[in-house]
């Protein structure tokens, strides 16, 4: 025979289940979103990269086309930075043809170096950074310059 122990044990172990199944269904319909919201930026971001190669030496452009298309998104904050990354990653792996480049710039997402790159990005367009324009130019150039010829060193691709 069953005690009510036994029915409020019951009742309880139901109202567990219950909550997982919606705690699981709730984080499947926010993935969904998530990636939903993801695709909706690729596809944005695909016709701006037409005809441009995509490997180490032209990162900067892809993040800034990226960052450009993220901007016009209701998207805010470090979820920007988070879609952006997602975004450069499937970039990557769709468009890069050469294996190494494709490492070294998957590489850079894993490290977070790029990650890193769009917060110094937006802070600097924020004017968080206290940073003369003379001094900006030259780390851009010198990055753009330098940047693939350490990966290609790293990498051993001559």
């Amino acid at each position: 025979m069953s005690t009510s122990r036994d029915t409020l044990a019951t009742i309880q172990t139901n109202s567990f289940d219950t909550d997982d199944i919606l705690i699981d269904e709730l984080a499947t319909a926010t993935e969904n979103a998530h990636q939903k919201i993801i695709n909706n930026i690729f596809s944005l971001v695909k016709p701006r990269l037409d005809g441009l190669p995509i490997n180490l030496s032209s990162l900067h452009e892809l993040i800034l086309i990226v960052m450009e298309v993220i901007e016009t998104s209701t998207i805010k904050g470090t979820k920007q930075r988070d879609v952006a990354v997602k975004v450069i990653s499937i970039v990557i792996k769709e468009y890069v043809r050469d294996y190494d480049d494709e490492q070294a710039l998957l590489l850079l997402i894993h490290n977070g170096t790029i990650a890193n790159l769009i917060d110094i990005i937006v802070d600097a367009s924020k004017g968080k950074l206290n940073i003369n324009s003379q001094t900006v130019d030259v780390a851009v150039s010198l990055s753009k310059s330098c940047l693939p010829l350490c990966f290609r060193k790293c990498f051993g691709k001559k």
